[in-house]
């Protein structure tokens, strides 16, 4: 798994281990080394290929959590194309690859999972969420995705999530 933080991480985390997961390898942002998503953007084509390599022989999954921030639009994009500057393929439909994007932030999904809807995708939640429990929430987000009234990016990592896992 390829994230930003803590908070990502432990998300994610709790919410594979609800859904059965037992090896998740992390690769965070290091604190205090500059741009969390810069780092996750560099680090994403060095982390594809890898994954490309081991799926041929092993049942892998890559998945990258970056916050969409303010006035930006597609991180898949920006994705894609730090992979063409590495000169290799972008992320194709069969790739091992599953990338969550929280609008804008990942602490509007611990708002939601946490207070219910709704929420506002362009709020900056963070203040509210100081004392917040990713893992925990992960674990109930998981095993209460299909009931939780979802916000637009978190309907759309529930869509990806069931077509690569289902």
């Amino acid at each position: 798994m390829l994230c930003e933080d803590r908070r990502h991480y432990h998300l994610v985390r709790g919410f594979l281990e609800e859904k059965g997961f037992k090896r998740i390898t992390e690769r965070k942002s290091p604190p205090g080394s500059g741009s969390a998503e810069q780092f996750v953007r560099e680090q994403f084509p060095i982390e594809l290929r890898a994954h490309r390599a081991r799926a041929r022989y092993a049942n892998v999954l890559l998945i990258v959590c970056v916050d969409r921030d303010r006035g930006k639009q597609d991180r898949v994009a920006e994705f894609a194309q730090a992979c063409v500057d590495r000169k290799m393929q972008p992320p194709a439909d069969d790739d091992p690859l599953l990338v969550l994007i929280p609008a804008r932030n990942i602490e509007t999904w611990l708002y939601l999972v946490e207070h219910g809807p709704p929420v506002d995708e362009t709020t900056d939640y963070k203040p509210l969420c100081r004392a917040a429990k990713p893992g925990r929430l992960g674990r109930r987000l998981a095993a209460d995705c299909s009931t939780i009234n979802l916000s637009p990016s978190l309907v759309r990592a529930r869509r990806d999530w069931r077509r690569l896992c289902g």
